[in-house]
């Protein structure tokens, strides 16, 4: 179970799209069994937040 703090996950996933390490989180995420999401629409999301 990994538990994520939405306003935390995405500049997280926007860091690693400069970094380089963007796949490799999308891939952590993808092998989770269970993802609990915490804070979802607590704040508008951003272009790039809705495609991730």
């Amino acid at each position: 179970m990994l538990y994520v703090r939405l306003p935390r996950l995405f500049p997280a996933l926007a860091i690693g799209r400069g970094d380089g390490s963007y796949a490799k989180s999308l891939a952590q995420l993808a092998k989770t069994d269970v993802l609990v999401i915490d804070g979802w629409s607590l704040a508008p999301l951003t272009v790039e937040g809705r495609r991730d």
